[in-house]
């Protein structure tokens, strides 16, 4: 599946979706687009934005897949997506209100997902834990995409890392 925008109202997460934990780029690219060091996170996300709106496409190949996880707790997913939240804004809500839109579809579509999953895989009591951990991600990503309105200290209590906030 191969994504381009013509432009930023066409960002959202389905178009900026972009991991350098698996990815070939063409080292033309990121000498003309090097990932910035400013950002919290999801550097490869803002990094696919700048590539998209300067008009190149992003390729995505399923069977290119690899196993890449994270083994996190509720705590560290909300500390997770709350670092997320606070990238976004450069990233995959640099769209604005219609990103939003695609965001929570896309999320409500992962949820229900997850839920099936569980459900058919006989893992049905994993189902209360899996909606507390997703809420978890969810508040965390809403207060990060929030944090300007934030105290500096509750920030950096917020974040996986707290030093990014000094």
């Amino acid at each position: 599946r191969e994504q381009q925008v013509g432009s930023p109202a066409e960002l959202s997460m389905a178009t900026t979706l972009f991991s350098n934990a698996n990815a070939a780029v063409r080292r033309r690219f990121l000498e003309e687009f090097p990932f910035v060091e400013d950002i919290i996170m999801s550097e490869d996300q803002e990094w696919s934005r700048r590539v998209l709106l300067a008009g190149h496409a992003l390729r995505y190949e399923p069977r290119a897949a690899v196993r890449h996880s994270h083994p996190y707790t509720v705590r560290s997913a909300f500390r997770r997506f709350f670092d997320s939240g606070v990238s976004s804004e450069r990233a995959y809500m640099a769209g604005g209100r219609p990103a939003g839109s695609v965001l929570r579809r896309r999320a409500m579509e992962y949820a229900r997902g997850e839920l099936r999953w569980l459900w058919r895989s006989g893992n049905r009591r994993w189902i209360p834990y899996a909606a507390v951990y997703e809420g978890a991600k969810f508040i965390g990503l809403q207060l990060g995409a929030r944090h300007q309105r934030l105290p500096l200290g509750l920030k950096r209590r917020m974040s996986a890392l707290p030093s990014y906030w000094t």
